[in-house]
C-alpha cells in the first residue's frame, strides 16, 4: 500500500512538473512576442485598442509565471501545488530552499517526503486563522535537512520514538508519516515530529550520498 501511494504521488507530480515546464516555455515565447510588439508600437502610431490589448497580454503573461523553488522539477511541482492549496485556506506559505538544491535521492522518496509532510501541515492549518507553513532545506556536515513548520493548535507527542497519529484521521495521517519515517530509515536518517506553543515542526535528516 505504501509503495503504491508513493508511485501514485510520483506519477502525479511528474505530470505537474511537465505542465509547469510547458507553461514556462509558453511564457517565454509570449514575452518575446511582447518585446517585438512594443518595439513596433514605438515606431509608429497605433490605435488605443491595440495598446490596451498589449497591456492585457502582458498582465496575463505575468500571471502565468511559474515559480522555481529549487533545482528539482518534481519538488518544484509539489511546492507549487501545496502553495495553491495553502492560499485557498488563507494560510501564508513560505519557502527557504537554495535554488541549486537538487535533492540527490530517489525521486519517489523525495516526492513522498515533501508531499506527505506538506499534506500533514495543510491539515494542521486548515480552518485556523492566520495560519502559516514554512518549508526549508539546507546542507550541513554531510547531511541534508528538510524541515516543514506550521501553525497548529495541537500538541503532538512521540510514541516509542515515532510520531503519534492524528486521531481525527488516523489511517490517512498515520500512513503518510509512516512513509516518511520509512524513507528516513532507508537512508539511515532520522525523522522527528514535534509540536507545542502553537507551532509544529517536522524534520527529516538524510546523510548525503558519498559523504558518509
Amino acid at each position: 500500500d505504501m509503495q503504491h501511494e508513493m508511485d501514485m504521488q510520483l506519477q502525479y507530480y511528474d505530470g505537474l512538473a511537465d505542465k509547469m515546464r510547458e507553461i514556462r516555455e509558453y511564457r517565454h515565447d509570449i514575452n518575446n512576442l511582447i518585446e517585438v510588439t512594443e518595439s513596433l508600437l514605438r515606431r509608429k502610431t497605433t490605435s488605443e485598442d491595440g495598446r490596451m490589448l498589449l497591456e492585457e497580454l502582458k498582465e496575463k503573461t505575468a500571471n502565468a509565471k511559474m515559480p522555481v523553488f529549487s533545482g528539482n522539477p518534481t519538488v518544484n511541482a509539489i511546492l507549487y501545488h501545496k502553495q495553491q492549496t495553502a492560499k485557498e485556506l488563507g494560510a501564508e506559505f513560505r519557502v527557504n530552499i537554495p535554488m541549486s538544491e537538487d535533492f540527490p535521492f530517489e525521486r519517489s522518496d523525495i516526492c513522498s517526503v515533501f508531499a506527505n509532510l506538506l499534506d500533514n501541515a495543510i491539515r494542521e492549518v486548515s480552518g485556523a486563522a492566520e495560519g502559516f507553513i514554512e518549508v526549508g532545506a539546507s546542507r550541513s556536515m554531510g547531511l541534508l535537512l528538510i524541515e516543514v513548520r506550521n501553525s497548529t493548535s495541537k500538541v503532538l507527542n512521540s510514541e516509542k520514538g515515532k510520531p503519534a497519529s492524528d486521531k481525527s484521521e488516523p489511517q490517512k495521517h498515520g500512513l503518510g508519516l509512516e512513509i516518511v519515517g520509512n524513507i528516513a530509515e532507508k537512508y539511515d536518517g532520522k525523522f522527528l515530529l514535534t509540536a507545542g506553543d502553537g507551532t509544529a515542526c517536522a524534520a527529516v535528516t538524510l546523510p548525503l550520498p558519498g559523504q558518509t
